[in-house]
């Protein structure tokens, strides 16, 4: 059996798993899968009905005797908010060079990769959508002429329609505006509550499924599962999948064809991080025992780094992804550390390799230093006389600034001083004198703690 370490045992503060272990005596690197659901939030709205809820009454679908539901909604009739966000959804499949056949699966129309197109599915029956003079959008069960997938070949070859990202932003926002009271006319705090509160039962529940199943889930986010796929068999992994989507197509009142979830990359590595204090948001009584194992363990939620088979790197949430992350962070981490994190499944460096890099790099291009500020003349900082913003305009005047952190005291600033690049050079400062403070907290996730050695360490008894 290949073991998967556990790196609090080894009292290690870097990933909770680290997945790219080979086994000593059958060397294997894990092939890891991420399964994500379709919009998970627009299908729950439909399927459920949460635009339907019956306010006057304990009548219509209350969980379906497997889902703990507040509200009661119509299981009758579909919504017309309902309606919409399914047409709406269909639309935006065909915005993105996709469309459903009469089974459910969604195809693309032309995949050069794969080399398969809509030609491929002449024959059979799809669901074409368009709209008509009045804007009002046409779902119907067509069959799927060469004609048509030439079309939708020529269509996908040009590239996505920019209307596509409008149409996700529509869709999630009428989740939004469920739990907003500005909205009026369709502000329903109950049915926003139980969107969410169904969405995690959903995500327990494929937890469940996949563990009885003999799989271990690694990671679950709102709408995916990160899956340990120990048999390395796709297809037998995917038939567990479908069980999960038709439990809960059977537990609803309009299952739609479109739910489902998809695998949207096989990893070969994945780190999670430690943070200063617990993020986890859910209840005692919403949790599993995934849950009470790892709560414990500190490490946050949609805070991780994972590597694809095809070497691509995802962040999600790390500051070392923000956009004003310094030039000297952003060298370091994707020249330097990001080809040792593909190649070798490395995510912890020492202080001093990174410092002696740092040093290297600064003596190179002191203008990876430099901290850009922009900023407004001093009558736009009334309200706020001492901020860092007010200090520069007062000290350097309006403009575009670049600014070095320095530990000579020189410049503006209050816990750490920033001064011009004409004041770093007049005052004869080198790279000793810059304040390193910010850029090793853009790096800290990335640095090896420090061992406590005891006296045992040294050889005493």
């Amino acid at each position: 059996m290949v073991k998967i370490r556990n790196i609090k045992r080894e009292k290690y503060s870097g990933p909770v798993y680290d997945l790219s272990l080979k086994n000593a005596s059958s060397p294997y690197f894990y092939a890891n899968r991420i399964l994500t659901h379709n919009s998970l939030y627009p299908h729950i709205m439909i399927q459920c009905n949460l635009y339907a809820r019956n306010k006057n009454s304990a009548e219509g679908w209350n969980g379906g005797g497997k889902w703990e539901v507040e509200g009661f909604y119509d299981d009758k009739n579909l919504s017309r908010v309902g309606q919409l966000i399914k047409s709406w959804y269909y639309l935006r499949l065909k915005y993105k060079r996709q469309f459903v056949l009469e089974d459910g699966s969604i195809e693309k129309m032309y995949d050069d990769k794969k080399g398969t197109s809509a030609l491929d599915h002449v024959g059979k029956k799809y669901f074409s959508v368009h709209q008509d003079s009045g804007g009002q959008i046409k779902l119907e069960l067509s069959e799927m002429t060469k004609e048509k997938a030439e079309e939708y070949i020529a269509l996908a070859k040009g590239g996505k329609d920019v209307k596509e990202y409008t149409i996700k932003i529509i869709i999630n926002t009428i989740y939004g505006i469920l739990n907003n009271a500005y909205y009026k006319l369709v502000y329903d705090l109950m049915a926003g509550g139980d969107c969410t509160r169904i969405g995690r039962q959903w995500t327990k529940h494929a937890r469940k499924t996949f563990r009885e199943a003999g799989y271990k889930v690694i990671y679950t986010d709102t709408d995916s599962w990160y899956i340990l796929d120990h048999l390395n068999d796709k297809k037998k992994m995917m038939e567990v999948n479908k069980k999960v989507i038709d439990d809960i197509k059977a537990s609803v009142p309009f299952p739609q064809l479109t739910f489902d979830a998809g695998i949207d990359d096989e990893i070969k590595y994945m780190f999670f991080f430690k943070g200063t204090k617990s993020e986890e948001k859910d209840s005692d009584s919403e949790m599993d025992e995934d849950d009470i194992i790892n709560k414990p363990k500190g490490f946050m939620k949609k805070n991780y780094i994972y590597v694809t088979k095809e070497n691509k790197v995802t962040i999600k949430n790390l500051g070392i992804k923000k956009k004003n992350i310094s030039a000297i962070s952003k060298v370091i981490f994707w020249e330097h550390l990001v080809p040792q994190i593909k190649g070798e499944g490395k995510i912890k460096f020492y202080r001093t390799e990174i410092e002696n890099l740092m040093k290297r790099l600064l003596r190179e291009n002191l203008s990876l230093a430099y901290m850009r500020k922009e900023v407004g003349p001093m009558s736009q900082y009334k309200k706020s006389t001492t901020g860092i913003q007010a200090q520069i305009s007062k000290a350097y005047g309006p403009g575009i600034h670049f600014l070095i952190p320095n530990k000579r005291n020189i410049g503006i600033g209050k816990k750490v001083k920033y001064c011009s690049v004409e004041e770093f050079k007049k005052y004869d400062m080198d790279i000793s004198d810059i304040d390193l403070t910010n850029f090793w907290k853009e790096l800290n996730y990335f640095v090896k703690p420090k061992k406590e050695l005891s006296l045992f360490d040294f050889g005493g008894k």
